[in-house]
């Protein structure tokens, strides 16, 4: 099989999550694989579906050598087996040995979504507008809160801010009252528009296109 480029550009964004990861043998009944990663400090959590099926559980250590070895040969087919996979172009061929499940952090669970405390979207150029100027103005957190009816995403420093440089931006309306903190580095999804939706301690961003695609990132509680 060959992978899309989908899967190649969900598993490039996985692999800023996780280093390694566990693709789940795909069931009988299923043409298409549900692939899920989890952040080694358990704050963030990402699940996604790739049309390919794979006949084995895979178990990559070091998926960017994977995704590199694989961008190495053009149209290249794997072939997955029960402890390997070979990445095959021609006369050429690539084995790469699974790790051990036990030696990468994966996901174990299956995740329950909570009861949220609101909802709202957040489009393309908006999500991309705040993580590119909280970039440049080098700002560690994300801001989402409610002012009178307002929605509102801000980018500061939590520990100056009032002293700070600050990115804001409204995104919309709510009936809904909640201040809830993100560290930026923990915002990890692929560009698009996402439904966002928040607790206490977690926020969900599913993708509005691909609703199979969503993230779960823990709430800053320091």
């Amino acid at each position: 099989m060959q992978l899309s480029d989908y899967s190649v550009k969900l598993l490039e964004n996985f692999v800023t999550i996780n280093t390694g990861i566990l693709i789940n043998k795909t069931p009988d009944d299923s043409e298409t694989t549900q692939v899920s990663t989890i952040m080694p400090s358990g704050v963030v959590f990402a699940q996604g579906v790739i049309p390919e099926k794979f006949p084995h559980t895979v178990v990559l250590y070091d998926l960017k050598a994977f995704l590199s070895t694989l961008s190495g040969f053009k149209d290249a087919n794997l072939e997955v087996n029960d402890t390997y996979l070979n990445i095959v172009k021609d006369k050429s061929k690539a084995k790469i040995i699974y790790a051990n499940p036990n030696a990468i952090v994966h996901p174990v669970k299956k995740f329950t979504a909570p009861e949220y405390v609101a909802t709202f979207d957040i489009s393309k150029e908006q999500l991309a507008e705040l993580l590119n100027f909280s970039a440049i103005l080098s700002l560690p957190n994300i801001r989402f809160f409610s002012k009178e009816g307002t929605l509102f995403v801000q980018a500061f420093d939590k520990k100056a801010p009032d002293s700070c440089s600050r990115y804001d931006i409204s995104i919309g309306t709510t009936d809904k009252d909640f201040d809830i903190h993100i560290k930026r580095e923990y915002l990890k999804m692929l560009p698009g528009e996402y439904t966002v939706s928040v607790m206490n301690v977690l926020a969900e961003f599913r993708n509005k296109t691909n609703p199979e695609l969503y993230y779960i990132v823990g709430v800053d509680q320091e």
